[in-house]
């Protein structure tokens, strides 16, 4: 069952988000979208994944994205990112802070596979991941799970 969100708080220990993009489409490190708008969270209550899509519907490729926003309120831990870019191309993966944009990861993969024995980066309120991948022509997938060091209920 899908339940569309306003926002993505991860508040409980662990989390996942995903995009996909269209074939024809890349990750262009932006907020995820097709042509006409912005997409808005949706809870896969099944898999316990978050997913991002059109407001109106459950429809999950967009044309634009790469950059995971939350709205969480205590540093998170990135702890795995999984992708399937359809073809091997370059990719970047980035920390987005107030300060700048700090690349974390890079190279050129038809699969992105990071765990936390060789990614583990903490992120303070207000700060993002962004993905950006060469111009691709394969539907792609990323997902990042995140981890919170401890739930809280505000």
């Amino acid at each position: 069952m899908l339940t569309k969100q306003n926002q993505i708080d991860p508040d409980v220990l662990s989390t996942i988000i995903e995009q996909r993009i269209a074939a024809g489409s890349t990750y262009d490190g932006v907020v995820p979208a097709d042509a006409v708008e912005n997409f808005v969270p949706f809870y896969d209550d099944t898999l316990g994944i978050w997913r991002l899509g059109k407001p109106n519907e459950s429809t999950f490729e967009g044309t634009h994205g790469g950059l995971f926003v939350m709205d969480h309120k205590q540093p998170l831990v990135l702890e795995q990112v999984l992708a399937d870019l359809g073809t091997s191309l370059a990719y970047t993966l980035s920390l987005v802070t107030t300060s700048g944009t700090i690349p974390i990861a890079t190279g050129t993969s038809r699969y992105i596979a990071y765990n936390d024995s060789n990614l583990r980066w903490r992120f303070q309120k207000g700060e993002k991941i962004k993905l950006v991948v060469a111009a691709g022509t394969a539907a792609m997938w990323a997902r990042i799970y995140l981890r919170s060091e401890q739930a809280i209920n505000v």
